[in-house]
């Protein structure tokens, strides 16, 4: 089986890629960073992205779930 490309159901993966850029967006416009900062936002994003629950793990964090361990999160 292939998946077509830039299909988003037919990948998961394209979905939260999608998501994503969308979150970044949003984090540039609503901070003003110039364009050139894409790179550290997007960073930035998928950093608080792994450390929200998800329900389809079991309400487990992204990095618990492929760790097996609970991550120590206070600074």
């Amino acid at each position: 089986m292939q998946n077509e490309p830039a299909i988003q159901h037919q990948n998961p993966a394209e979905k939260m890629i999608q998501e994503v850029k969308s979150m970044t967006a949003v984090l540039m416009d609503r901070s003003g960073s110039p364009k050139y900062h894409w790179f550290i936002c997007m960073l930035n994003v998928l950093q608080v992205h792994n450390c929200l629950t998800h329900p389809k793990l079991g309400m487990r964090t992204p990095m618990e779930a492929a760790l097996g361990y609970t991550l120590d999160i206070s600074v």
